[in-house]
């Protein structure tokens, strides 16, 4: 079993503040409202400006109290959309666990629930959901039941299936958690230590600390160069939150399944954006990894934006269905792939 995480939302909203005192005192003032509108690009602009606010200090509030405030006024909204996706996930789940389907909850509402604190802080795109591949037939039958129909604009994946609904998050079925850089991760994982964690007045099934966070760093690599400011920041409030034990295991776990050079790519991307980040780990690669990995970081400016740290404007991501992009990540995982397979 996971062990119980330090003392509930208090401590994690702590945890969010450092991060955002420690953005908006490091930038200049002029830049600061670029902070605010690359976070409200991601979503995120409900996250930092309660915690800006959280802070009482005048001198980080006053330069942007006028966007805050404008940010303050759609609180309740966010707050109300909160509620509503509870409401689906819970419905969705009562409805699996009628037909005996087991299923495993992990990504966004996991997330949000361990390290932010609030669910209307974090965003989320869609409910990432595990269930065994002999069960997937049946889950789609239940959610079609509840409205939902697969996605003709996603592209198909033998290893999930994503199933929109009128006015409700997207739900995506997993029945594997897939390939990064040609490396399978090990969704038996998941399986092996699933845990209760509390939502309001209910429980979902969720995978334990230690394989939630090795399979958040595998995510984080997967999708690099292009990646969110979310999935970064799940990373380093988790990294303030969990004992170092967990970490230990992350590491056991990425040598067990020969995963290194993808943990220590993510590893390298959270310190490359998020300055604070420091990662307890024991986990070596060789020196051709770690140059085509530095290589990764290095091409995550272009496809993020430019660095926030530095004090610069920041833009919106580029989609990852540009050409540019495809391109650039055929060729870097074709590499990557090649080196593993002759090692």
């Amino acid at each position: 079993m996971a062990t119980p995480l330090p003392t509930g939302k208090p401590l994690r909203r702590a945890m969010a503040r450092q991060i955002a005192v420690t953005y908006l005192t490091t930038l200049p003032q002029p830049y600061r409202k670029d902070l605010l509108d690359f976070c409200a690009a991601q979503g995120l602009d409900q996250w930092l400006t309660h915690s800006v606010l959280a802070t009482h200090r005048d001198d980080i509030r006053a330069p942007i109290s006028a966007a805050l405030k404008s940010v303050l006024d759609r609180r309740r909204k966010f707050e109300a959309i909160a509620i509503v996706r509870l409401k689906q996930l819970r419905d969705v789940l009562l409805s699996l666990a009628r037909q005996n389907i087991e299923v495993v909850v992990f990504k966004g509402f996991v997330s949000a629930a361990r390290y932010w604190g609030d669910l209307a802080l974090r965003p989320m795109d869609d409910i990432d959901l595990l269930v065994r591949p002999t069960d997937q037939k049946a889950a789609i039958a239940v959610l079609e039941q509840l409205g939902f129909h697969p996605d003709s604009r996603a592209d198909p994946h033998p290893n999930h299936i994503r199933l929109a609904a009128h006015h409700a998050l997207p739900v995506e079925l997993h029945v594997d958690l897939g390939y990064s850089y040609g490396l399978r991760f090990p969704t038996e994982l998941f399986w092996k230590d699933v845990v209760p964690l509390p939502l309001d007045d209910f429980s979902i099934p969720a995978p334990g600390d230690s394989a939630h966070i090795f399979y958040l760093l595998f995510h984080l690599a997967k999708h690099a160069p292009v990646i969110q400011l979310k999935w970064l920041l799940d990373l380093f409030l988790a990294q303030q939150l969990l004992a170092s034990s967990h970490w230990g295991i992350v590491d056991e776990l990425a040598i067990d399944y020969r995963l290194n050079a993808v943990v220590v790519l993510s590893q390298r991307l959270c310190h490359h954006w998020l300055a604070p980040w420091r990662y307890p780990s024991r986990v070596t690669i060789s020196a051709w990894r770690s140059f085509v990995l530095d290589q990764v970081v290095e091409q995550s400016d272009m496809f993020f934006g430019k660095s926030i740290s530095r004090g610069l404007s920041t833009t919106a991501l580029i989609e990852p269905t540009s050409m540019s992009c495809r391109f650039f990540l055929s060729g870097m995982r074709r590499r990557v792939v090649e080196r593993f397979k002759t090692e």
